[in-house]
């Protein structure tokens, strides 16, 4: 706990690691290490529907690259471009505009890529609603079909 920031990690009765600040905004898993997330919607207000999001996840430029620090084997990642993904979804990208830590660069930019999986789930809502018009449009014109051979 750092009384500066209000930052504080502390190991649960069941193992868990549990990070916070003023409260506790998520834990890390004492067996596989897997963090979870704080989404309690008694932690929420202003609570309301996703837009659709399909043509937005179209626009959105995936790349392979290779990290220019800290990459001695010029190991390959796969993923987006900060500066792309602002111009489409800006809630999924943080700037560090007071520079702290270590940055490499001024502003220095990051993505919630946790966040994108929300999309994705969301795109393919939409698209299943599509898919099923479809179907229904096909079965339609089959039935059409058949109606005009008798």
């Amino acid at each position: 706990t750092t009384a500066s920031t209000g930052w504080s990690f502390y190991p649960s009765n069941t193992g868990d690691l549990v990070i916070g600040k003023t409260s506790n905004l998520g834990s890390f898993d004492g067996t596989t290490g897997a963090y979870t997330a704080a989404s309690d919607g008694r932690l929420k207000t202003n609570i309301r529907p996703l837009e659709t999001v399909l043509s937005s996840v179209l626009d959105m430029q995936l790349k392979r690259y290779e990290f220019k620090e800290n990459n001695p084997l010029h190991k390959e990642s796969i993923g987006i471009i900060a500066q792309d993904l602002q111009k489409v979804f800006p809630e999924f990208v943080s700037v560090n505009t007071a520079n702290d830590g270590n940055p490499l660069v001024e502003n220095q930019m990051g993505v919630d890529y946790s966040g994108l999986s929300i999309i994705a789930l969301k795109a393919i809502q939409e698209q299943q609603k599509e898919i099923e018009s479809l179907k229904a449009e096909i079965k339609a014109l089959k039935e059409a079909i058949e109606q005009l051979k008798k």
